[in-house]
């Protein structure tokens, strides 16, 4: 399938979604996994925001992630 087809089957999973998490990880490149943690974070914090702003919520226990040292 070509970049037009994955475009549009792309285009039609975002709007049929419950939740989108769209992690802010403009600055890393796709092939670079020099820093794993803040990488970690940034989808750790997007889920959360994308959770939060759907309205979604979970007792504290469900939510509850692992913290990292």
């Amino acid at each position: 399938m070509g970049e037009i087809g994955e475009s549009l089957i792309r285009a039609r999973a975002i709007e049929l979604a419950d939740v989108l998490i769209r992690p802010e990880v403009g600055q890393f490149q796709w092939f670079d996994f020099s820093l794993p943690r803040e990488m970690i974070d940034a989808g750790l914090n997007a889920g959360r925001d994308s959770i939060e702003s759907a309205g979604y919520f979970a007792r504290e226990s469900e939510m509850s992630l692992p913290q990292h040292a």
